[in-house]
């Protein structure tokens, strides 16, 4: 089967991580083939090239009206029965394309609009809101990450079969690593790691950190994003300087994640975070909203420390259980490692995936 996975590539996040594990591991598969098709050459581009993964860049002005039509050309010549559309840009102009060219769209849904600022936020509801029109016309079938997504966007897409679809991680071998230097091991060293935007709560994580008299412990936060400089001076005016640290985008994450005492997502949402998995298999105990789809998979005191998002002292009061509870770090690692491997790995969320699209092709209705 050859399956074009199409994205805009122009970030390195959750979706990105999907694309890159995903078509690694549909290409390792016999009588599959995965393509990749994105509109821009960043980070994802030169990874999936490192891999050796064919991926094409159709990079193009704003509004390019020969997009389209070279898209289905590229569909034709690749023989593309299935197009793995992620985002509104990708779904649009892949769906357009696959409806001339006979291949079958499947589409996945990652999240929702997230709380953007009043302008950022109108534009993207509209540009949303275009993409869940159309999908009704384009789209064969449709996969949600969580269930919660389902719940909150299905009803824009009358009439298209959907399944729910958990994200799952390949497994890695249990190398040696290096610490990173930055990592006092004399300190209780916990991390954040994601975009800096307002929906992953770094701002509630430094309120919380405030006033924690805790002298031995360091926040790393890990990514980048357009609240890097606010959140700086934040941390600068409540006298955190010494104890929080901003390290920007690192292509070794893996290895500040695997070195961390603890890792905290304290977002306003989250679809099914991948560095949630990531961190529960390296057994890293995890101090997370309950939102979206943590709340669906992780259980409160069993594989991680539940709190409301938003509540800087259920935060402050998970930091300080963990830090006087090694015991405690160690079983909510375990118990979340467990977790992983026995259902979050990449095998059966590409088997799944295998399914639905075997269902486009046949017409399968349930």
């Amino acid at each position: 089967m050859n399956v074009a996975i199409c994205s805009t590539g122009n970030l390195f996040g959750g979706v990105e991580r999907f694309i890159l594990t995903f078509a690694a591991h549909l290409n390792a598969l016999p009588a599959h083939r995965a393509l990749v098709v994105l509109f821009s050459k960043g980070v994802l581009y030169q990874k999936l090239l490192e891999q050796g993964i064919e991926t094409t860049a159709f990079e193009q002005p704003r509004y390019d009206p020969t997009v389209v039509p070279r898209l289905v050309q590229f569909f034709r010549q690749k023989r593309v029965e299935v197009a793995h559309t992620h985002g509104y840009k990708a779904n649009l102009l892949c769906g357009s394309a696959a409806k001339f060219s006979g291949t079958r769209v499947v589409k996945t849904e990652h999240g929702v609009v997230e709380p953007l600022e009043a302008f950022d936020r109108i534009k993207m509801s509209f540009n949303v809101g275009v993409d869940r029109f159309f999908s009704r016309y384009l789209v064969n079938r449709i996969v949600f990450v969580s269930k919660d997504i389902r719940r909150r966007t299905q009803r824009y897409y009358p009439g298209v079969q959907g399944d729910v679809i958990y994200n799952g991680i390949p497994q890695s071998e249990s190398r040696s690593f290096s610490r990173p230097p930055e990592l006092d091991p004399a300190c209780f060293n916990i991390g954040i790691v994601g975009r800096l935007t307002a929906v992953k709560g770094h701002i509630y994580l430094l309120r919380a950190l405030n006033d924690l008299p805790l002298s031995d412990m360091r926040l790393y936060v890990l990514g980048d994003g357009e609240l890097r400089s606010e959140l700086e001076r934040v941390a600068q005016r409540n006298g955190l300087s010494g104890r929080v640290f901003f390290l920007g985008f690192r292509p070794n994450a893996e290895e500040y994640l695997r070195s961390l005492d603890a890792l905290v997502m304290p977002s306003l949402y989250e679809g099914f975070p991948y560095t949630m998995l990531e961190g529960a298999y390296w057994s890293v105990p995890l101090i997370a909203s309950r939102v979206g789809g943590l709340q669906e998979v992780l259980t409160d005191h069993c594989e991680c420390l539940l709190v409301e998002p938003r509540n800087v002292d259920q935060l402050k009061e998970a930091i300080v259980t963990l830090y006087n509870d090694p015991t405690l770090r160690k079983t909510l690692g375990e118990n979340a490692r467990h977790k992983v491997m026995e259902d979050f790995l990449i095998d059966s969320m590409v088997s799944k995936y295998l399914a639905v699209y075997e269902q486009s092709l046949n017409g399968h209705v349930q």
